[in-house]
Formats: structure tokens, C-alpha cells, sequence
């Protein structure tokens, strides 16, 4: 496919200077996209993808089992994957602790990667010591270099060599992903091949449905993960909450859910991303200040990298707007768009301030109400959705136009 028609893909892998983090969780969101696209192929067994964070990715089989996969980048000029890094032995050592939290509820455990391996035959090459695992009947029978892979992940998680010799005789690791620039193309593909109503669609029609997906992992990775995975496995998962019970599903893919996700995108709505040279006559305020004010609000970490995300979708909303009816009329909407999401968190500011605890969360759900009953009035919000306009409402927050907290610190730092 010609570069210039994947600039709207494409620019979902961030292309600023020194945001490799960015990078990294774009690429992660478009590899989710394209494993949700399991669902839709009737070769596979999967019934269902949980995004549990941008890298981790659990699939439920038809059999009721699971299989837990972590997505691992490198750029092309970093060293070849080794046993001996950190970043390895901790992934594994994960599979191994879900194991043991989870039995019998795991069939086997991916690493899959976009970034080749050492294939050496020895010590450091992560296939030839699994094959080894694989092989062998117990752990003392075990060559000295597998042994000392086990005993690298049991000290970090706390298990025994034996139990994990058993576990890793279950994973596997994979290194054939596409590269950070073709994972787009390689998920345009995957949807031709495999949903049938691509089929006649326009390469645009395909595109907005590939970008759609994109989205929908990327807000279903960046949900708060915490507590979540053990309503999830059927291993636990009896007197769940509500809220938590909405949570999981914000996180969970069906075949149906990543069909209405592509018919959506057939629609001639604004994505949550486009391309950022669009973004010269956006601009919003300091990043750092956003994450100081969220932080008084009580927002954690994890909520926060989501706030930082959704204040870009908002850029690039009102980029697309200036590009959809030139620049006087685009911004003209787009600060029409600004003052109705500010009016809506002063109103959830007044409504739930309090003089000592943390209300930014409280304020930020009275907020979302508040989103959601405009853009279900029938409001004209031209094509964006409930989250360009939450997004909208971070980009205020770094310009000094919201507040989630009474205490300012930020002001005396």
C-alpha cells in the first residue's frame, strides 16, 4: 500500500522526538487489534481477548482455558532478545505467577515479539532453553544453563524451580511480529481477510474501521487494570461487583464487540488519532502540569497516562476539524466544543469539591455523567465522541481552566 494512504494509521505510532514510551503503547494497541481479529477467524478457537494492560493480553478458548501473552518492543537497532534480560526474566516470571495463582486455568504462555532473538543454541537464546524444558521429563534432568534460566525467574517470583520447570513447559516465545511501521498494514490485511463485510468496503471504509479498533484497545488497556483479573478468571470471579463487573467488560473483546467496533468505524466519524504535523494550530498547556493537578485530584499513575492520551485524541480532534472545514470554522467548533466540556466540569466541580479529601475522581464521574448526557441529547458535537470530549477536559486542566482538587500545590512548587 502506498506510504501517503497510511499517514491516519501510521500516525498512531507517535513520531515525536524521545517518545519511545508512546511508541511502544501505540504498537502494543495495533498488535491488540490485530490478535482481536482472532475472534473473527473461524480457524482459531479464541472466544474472547482481555486486554489486561497495554502489554499484557489474555486470550480465553472455547475449552474455558486461557492463554497469557506479553507483547515485548525493541527498536531495530537494539540488541537481539537474551535469557539473561531483566525484561525477560520478569515476563516470564509473570506467566509463572499467574500460573500459580491461577491453576489449571492456563494453557499455555506467549512471548511474542517484534524484535529477533538470540539463536544461538546456548545459554542465552530463550527457545533453545524452552525446547530444553520442553524435552526433558523433570527438572534434575535439566542441562546447567535451563536450570540457571529457572532459577533467575524463581528468585523474582518467589516460586520453586520445580513448579516453574512445569509452567515453562506451557510457553513459548515468538519473535515474527511486524515492525513498528507495518504493524498498521498488517492489521488493514487482517481485517480484509477476516471479517466479511470488508469485503466491497473502500480502502478509506477499512482504514477508519483498522483506526476504530485501534481505539478500542487502546481505551480498553488503558482502563485501570488493578483487582480486575481475579473477577475475571472463573477461578474467583463469583460476587463481583458492579462496577468492577463494567470494568471487565470495558476490557473484554467478543466476536460481537469487535464487529460493531469495525461497523463503527465504517461511519464518517473523527478517530481518536490522526497525523500530528495536523497540530499547528492546536495547542494546549504544560503536560506536567496536568500531571500535577490530576495527582491532587487523586488520580493514579495509571489514570493519569490515560488522561495524557486522551488530551492528545483531543488535539488531533481539533486538528481534524480545522482540516474538515478549513481553519476559521474548524476552530471556531472546536472552542465551541472547549467551552461546553468546561461548563460541564464546573458543574461536576461544584457538585463533589470537599475542603479535605481527594475529589478529583468523584468530579471525574460526575463529569463523564455529565458527557454522556450531552452527547445522548442529541448535542451537535461535530463526529467527536464522549472521549475527545473527556480529552478536551485534560487540555483544559493543563491550560489552568480546570481544576480537580482545593488544595493548588502546583502553585507554590
Amino acid at each position: 500500500m502506498p506510504e501517503v494512504e497510511n499517514t491516519q494509521i501510521d500516525s498512531t505510532l507517535s513520531t515525536d522526538v524521545g517518545d519511545e514510551t508512546s511508541n511502544r503503547f501505540r504498537y502494543q494497541w495495533v498488535l491488540s487489534a490485530i490478535i482481536c481479529c482472532m475472534l473473527l477467524d473461524q480457524a482459531e478457537d479464541t472466544q474472547e481477548v482481555f486486554c489486561e494492560h497495554h502489554e499484557d493480553i489474555l486470550l480465553k478458548h472455547v475449552n474455558g482455558l486461557f492463554t497469557g501473552i506479553q507483547v515485548k518492543t525493541r527498536a531495530s537497532d537494539q540488541p537481539l532478545w537474551k535469557s539473561s534480560d531483566e525484561e525477560v526474566v520478569k515476563a516470564f516470571a509473570r506467566f509463572v505467577i499467574l500460573d500459580r495463582q491461577y491453576p489449571r486455568q492456563f494453557q499455555a504462555f506467549q512471548f511474542i515479539t517484534n524484535h529477533p532473538i538470540q539463536s544461538s543454541s546456548n545459554g542465552q537464546d530463550i527457545s533453545y532453553l524452552l525446547c530444553q524444558i520442553r524435552q526433558n521429563e523433570s527438572h534434575d534432568s535439566l542441562c546447567n544453563v535451563a536450570k540457571t534460566f529457572i532459577r533467575k525467574i524463581s528468585r523474582i517470583a518467589g516460586i520453586s524451580e520445580e513448579y516453574i520447570f512445569h509452567t515453562l513447559k506451557k510457553a513459548s516465545v515468538k519473535h515474527d511480529l511486524p515492525k513498528f511501521r507495518d504493524a498498521t498494514m498488517r492489521l488493514i490485511d487482517t481485517i480484509v481477510i477476516v471479517w466479511d463485510r470488508a469485503q466491497g468496503a473502500s480502502y478509506e471504509g477499512i482504514k477508519r474501521a483498522a483506526s476504530h479498533l485501534i481505539d478500542a484497545c487502546f481505551r480498553a488497556s488503558s482502563l485501570a487494570s488493578q483487582d480486575l483479573l481475579p473477577a475475571y478468571l472463573p477461578f474467583s470471579s463469583s460476587g463481583v461487583e458492579r462496577e468492577i463487573q463494567e470494568r471487565i467488560a470495558g476490557k473484554t473483546f467478543s466476536k460481537q464487540r469487535v464487529q460493531d467496533v469495525l461497523l463503527q468505524g465504517l461511519d464518517d466519524t473523527i478517530p481518536l488519532s490522526c497525523d500530528p504535523m495536523d497540530l499547528e494550530d492546536i495547542r494546549t498547556g504544560s503536560k506536567e502540569l496536568l500531571r500535577k493537578k490530576l495527582t491532587a485530584g487523586g488520580f493514579s499513575a495509571i489514570s493519569t497516562i490515560y488522561a495524557e492520551d486522551l488530551r492528545d485524541t483531543a488535539d488531533y480532534a481539533g486538528a481534524r476539524l480545522i482540516q474538515k472545514y478549513g481553519r476559521e470554522q474548524g476552530l471556531q467548533k472546536y472552542y465551541e466544543l472547549r467551552l461546553k466540556v468546561q461548563g460541564d466540569a464546573a458543574r461536576a466541580y461544584e457538585k463533589q469539591k470537599k475542603d479535605e479529601d481527594p475529589f478529583g475522581l468523584h468530579m471525574l464521574s460526575s463529569l463523564r455523567d455529565n458527557l454522556k448526557n450531552r452527547a445522548s441529547s442529541g448535542d451537535q458535537l461535530y463526529g467527536c465522541s464522549v472521549e475527545h470530549l473527556e480529552g478536551l477536559a485534560y487540555s483544559l486542566t493543563s491550560q489552568c481552566k480546570i481544576i480537580w482538587s482545593i488544595n493548588r500545590p502546583w502553585e507554590v512548587e
